[in-house]
């Protein structure tokens, strides 16, 4: 027999992001004006993972929290932020993020 735990969603101290996707796309190839969204609060890794993802870059900086690139038509933006809230975590506790910078482009 096979016994399934579901493990939380993020430890208590751990802190949690929020992944901000916003696609602007020419309204004239595309009908609208682009699309944005904002994830759940994730943990560090699996929203960096959730980056990668919609960057379709396996070498995204785990360091860096915003990126730009191209898609068909205009411009992908990415940003990795602290959950809103008190601080950044269930239990208010600020992320321990100080060497996170924001770079001008993905590569």
């Amino acid at each position: 027999m096979t016994r399934v735990t579901r493990q939380p969603l993020a430890v208590a101290d751990e802190p949690v992001f929020v992944v901000h996707v916003e696609d602007t796309i020419s309204a004239a190839l595309a009908g609208h004006d682009g699309v944005e969204y904002r994830s759940p609060p994730l943990p560090r890794e699996d929203a960096l993972a959730l980056v990668r993802v919609l960057l379709g870059d396996d070498r995204t900086a785990a360091e860096t929290r915003s990126w730009r690139c191209p898609i068909a038509g205009g411009q992908r933006t990415v940003k990795l932020q602290p959950a809103p809230g008190i601080g950044a975590n269930a239990n208010g506790r600020q992320p321990a993020n100080g060497a996170l910078r924001s770079t001008p482009a993905c590569t």
